[in-house]
């Protein structure tokens, strides 16, 4: 999300009353089968680790629903196309104004 109250495409596809509400943050590491970060304390971070709590004003993990009905196995069959994805992949025609 927008405020990164998600730290990978696993939560975000979790229904938002699921999602955690509590994960440790302050490393780059990458989650390849989550993708996202790596959430635990004993991830390599040059810097401390710090926990992100969604219960702070600002911090709500709520919203962005869509995919949270899929089963699992959709789930991740989404998560493992979005990996194989490059820049440039899914190009779209420029919406035009009518005029």
């Amino acid at each position: 999300l927008n405020n990164g109250s998600v730290a990978n495409m696993w939560d975000l596809l979790t229904p938002p009353a699921n999602r955690p509400k509590r994960f440790m943050l302050g490393t780059r590491e990458y989650d390849v089968h989550k993708l996202g970060f790596v959430t635990t304390a004993d991830a390599k971070s040059p810097a401390p680790a710090w926990e992100y709590d969604t219960s702070q004003v600002g911090n709500a993990n709520t919203g962005h629903v869509y995919g949270t009905t899929l089963s699992d196995d959709d789930k991740w069959a989404v998560i493992e196309f979005l990996k194989a994805l490059k820049p440039g992949d899914i190009k779209k025609e420029p919406l035009h104004s009518g005029s």
